[in-house]
């Protein structure tokens, strides 16, 4: 399957395309595993947010309760330490489930057909926020692929109706780690802003690895028009099915 057409489709199942959710019980051969949670400050609710490609794929999202790191525009330094390996080590203990054995957690979603199957559960820890695990399985399509189009900010604008605004604002060529700021509408509630650096890893077996947070940068003065969320934890985990 061509690149592009890939990225059609998996565009399409983001925007949740009926069809699948009719979906019949039909065995897949790769895994995405995503866990998704985003704590909004300010008296937001929690929600989640996931994509995603074929292949094998994790994606994991915690949330902290310290502030945002506040940055000086054009500080590459600042920028390096923001996404650590320190939070690739805490991603893959999240992806895993380990440390979380009196932590109970509950089905949300499970529907599948021939070609998707897609399955959601949440669990409040006793110290913790709520959080969400969503595991999608896809068939052929390599994890690189799947890695493009997470990565692919400018494709994400043609499937996600949710995004006003989707900028990059700085990026560290040494570290790898990028800061960029998106606008996103809500039914009902004022745009939500969100300034956030990330970076990616690249590990075993064309294994991809991302890691997102929350921050501040001088670069994005607050506006009265939009709700800055204050604390986001995101991460994904891209490997080949079984």
């Amino acid at each position: 399957m061509a690149e592009s057409k890939v990225f059609d489709y998996l565009g399409g199942f983001l925007v949740l395309d009926e069809n699948f959710w009719k979906g019949n019980s039909q065995k897949v051969w790769f895994t995405i595993l995503a866990l998704v949670f985003i704590l909004l400050c300010q008296s937001l609710r929690a929600f989640i947010s996931n994509r995603y490609n074929n292949r094998s794929v994790q994606v994991i999202s915690t949330t902290g309760t310290t502030g945002a790191a506040s940055l000086e525009p054009n500080s590459q330094t600042s920028i390096s330490g923001i996404v650590s390996d320190a939070d690739l080590r805490n991603l893959i203990n999240e992806l895993d489930e380990k440390g979380e054995e009196n932590v109970q957690w509950n089905n949300v979603v499970d529907k599948r057909n021939s070609s998707v199957t897609y399955s959601v559960k949440n669990c409040k820890p006793k110290d913790g926020p709520l959080k969400y695990l969503s595991v999608t399985v896809f068939e052929n399509c390599s994890t690189e692929v799947l890695r493009d189009f997470y990565m692919d900010y400018e494709y994400r604008k043609q499937w996600d109706k949710m995004i006003v605004e989707d900028d990059q604002l700085q990026i560290d060529d040494i570290s790898g780690v990028e800061m960029g700021r998106t606008i996103k509408k809500f039914p009902l509630l004022t745009p939500r802003e969100y300034v956030l650096a990330w970076r990616m890893w690249e590990g075993k077996d064309k294994t991809f690895y991302c890691f997102i947070k929350e921050c501040e940068s001088a670069l994005v003065p607050r506006q009265k028009k939009y709700v800055r969320v204050g604390v986001f934890r995101s991460g994904w985990r891209i490997k080949k099915g079984k």
